[in-house]
């Protein structure tokens, strides 16, 4: 029975299992569980070098763009605090002197005294009004930016030169209707003036006409003055 037995082996042998089928339960595949892929490391593409170099320009223009609005607003910045600065200066620009009224905050001019140049063109005393002098002179803005109209400053003067009476005339008595509603004098404009007061006698031979203006504190200062020549 052996000898029988052995032969049947040899001729219909067991099947050989492999190795991964040697476990105690059953099979993965049989029972339908996945098994989990190995998750695999992630490789980063390099760009190729027409895209890199589109990128580099790209960010250097978006750089370039924000430098410039930079260095337009500090341009600008500065701008203001130059004329700010000098806002006083530039008191003949009629549109910073609205913006800054409008801000409340008038500006104090300063004006040259010396830019005003006056001339006599005589007096008389008309027989329509006796007891009347008339004095004429012409007033020219012969700087080089706006002036305001100035105050004119008559002083009469006996036969030794003595100042007998003083007076100032402002824009609206010495000048025409029309020529008065204007403020300011364009550079090399000029104007004829003319100031009717009281015949002061015979005593007074001669007289001086002075261009002044009034600051912010109501002083008035003369072209002819000691510290403006």
């Amino acid at each position: 029975m052996l000898v029988r037995g052995a032969r049947l082996w040899e001729r219909h042998p067991l099947p050989q299992l492999r190795p991964e089928q040697c476990h105690n339960g059953p099979h993965p595949r049989r029972l339908g569980v996945r098994r989990r892929a190995r998750r695999r490391p992630h490789r980063r593409l390099r760009p190729s070098p027409r895209a890199a170099l589109l990128q580099y320009v790209t960010r250097r223009l978006h750089s370039l763009r924000c430098l410039r609005a930079g260095s337009v607003l500090l341009a600008l910045l500065l701008l203001i605090q130059l004329i700010h600065h000098y806002r006083n200066d530039l008191t003949g620009v009629g549109w910073l002197r609205g913006l800054y009224a409008s801000l409340g905050m008038p500006l104090t001019p300063h004006w040259d005294l010396n830019a005003y140049e006056v001339h006599q063109l005589g007096a008389f005393a008309g027989p329509q009004s006796p007891g009347e002098l008339t004095v004429r002179a012409s007033v020219k803005n012969a700087g080089e930016k706006q002036q305001p109209l100035p105050l004119l400053r008559i002083t009469v003067q006996d036969r030794f030169g003595n100042r007998m009476a003083a007076r100032d005339v402002p824009p609206s008595a010495y000048l025409a209707a029309a020529s008065a509603a204007h403020s300011y004098m364009e550079a090399g404009q000029r104007v004829d003036a003319e100031i009717a007061f009281v015949d002061p006698g015979p005593n007074a031979v001669g007289f001086e006409i002075d261009a002044c203006l009034a600051d912010a504190a109501g002083r008035v200062a003369c072209a002819n003055d000691a510290g403006n020549r």
